[in-house]
């Protein structure tokens, strides 16, 4: 999500990255990349190449928005060996798609320092800095306002989208219902009761069952984007939707946050084949939100478990490409 407002220097820059990211990045390779007009067009977190990935990388940086780039600030959060390889793949893949590297800086977001390794402008510091605080800077106190919190990191978070001992054991259960027939009106309870934010997340295999196999299928998953999402997501044309005519109302901005969260664990406790258009909805309401390492993560599951699967497939091209959300846009997949 590009800052509201201007940052002022590299300082301030580096300050904002984990609002960006909406994590705290740690032994990783992260670009900043502008435009002509020195706006930031992407933030975009890396685990650190090794040098025989120097091909993927590049061609990665030759596709999408990425190749859009005119320059590019690059920023290492590690001391290891592999953080600072990577560093320097990344920064080939960079120059020889003709994106400029203008700023190269060693982050440590844990000490709060930094220190310039490269500088075209002539103006940062010599030696290491600490970083500016967060408060005195406009365009992160506006990211806090919008609820954005990096406290955590990719690994972090990572971890609390993996199922525990005794959700792996639910989604089991699961599993032996998967062609148990039920009727309509179950499922649709069953799902409402899934999505509902004041209620306790169900560990019944039978109602998760149910739920699962509504979200099947699509005009019920999109039903559920619209449900969640209505500024975004048009109503499914079928006459599959999430919810009856006297369902429950769409959620307020505040709440859906919480509903995202309650789709990862009901993601977690199924099994993976079925999981796949939970998690891609945990996408899509993502990338609607302006994107962010949640996003990805939910592709990688999705689209590990069913490589083909459309709709995480349609938000992947649309992150790639800058792709941005506007009223209504179907997801058409």
């Amino acid at each position: 999500m590009r800052p509201t407002r201007s940052l002022r220097g590299q300082g301030e820059l580096l300050a904002h990255v984990p609002y960006q990211l909406g994590i705290t990045p740690t032994d990783s390779v992260v670009v900043v990349g502008f435009d002509e007009a020195h706006t930031i067009v992407v933030t975009l977190r890396l685990d650190p190449p090794g040098s025989d990935q120097k091909s993927a990388v590049a061609a990665l940086f030759a596709q999408g928005r990425l190749s859009r780039l005119a320059h590019a600030t690059l920023i290492v959060t590690g001391p290891d060996e592999q953080v600072l390889t990577g560093a320097l793949v990344v920064r080939d893949a960079l120059e020889v798609n003709g994106i400029a590297v203008g700023h190269v800086h060693s982050v440590d977001y844990r000490e709060r320092t930094w220190q310039t390794e490269r500088c075209d402008c002539g103006q940062c510091p010599q030696g290491a800095e600490r970083l500016p605080e967060a408060h005195g800077i406009g365009a992160v106190l506006d990211a806090a306002v919008r609820g954005i919190d990096p406290s955590v990191t990719r690994a972090q978070l990572e971890q609390g989208c993996r199922p525990t001992p005794a959700e792996e054991e639910i989604a089991l259960l699961v599993g032996r219902h998967r062609t148990t027939p039920l009727e309509a009106a179950v499922r649709e309870c069953a799902l409402a009761e899934l999505v509902d934010p004041g209620a306790a997340l169900p560990t019944d295999p039978l109602t998760l069952a149910a739920a699962t196999q509504a979200v099947q299928q699509v005009g019920v998953r999109d039903g559920l984007l619209h449900w969640v999402r209505p500024d975004t997501f048009p109503p499914p044309t079928g006459r599959d939707r999430l919810l009856g005519r006297d369902g429950p109302p769409s959620p307020p901005a505040h709440v859906r946050p919480a509903i995202v969260a309650r789709l990862v664990r009901w993601a977690c406790r199924v099994p993976d084949q079925d999981a796949v258009p939970i998690w891609a909805c945990v996408a899509a309401l993502e990338w609607a939100r302006g994107g962010g390492p949640l996003a990805t993560i939910a592709l990688e599951a999705a689209l590990d478990a069913d490589p083909d699967y459309p709709l995480a497939n349609l938000v992947y091209e649309c992150l790639m490409f800058g792709v941005l959300p506007t009223p209504c846009d179907p997801p058409a997949a």
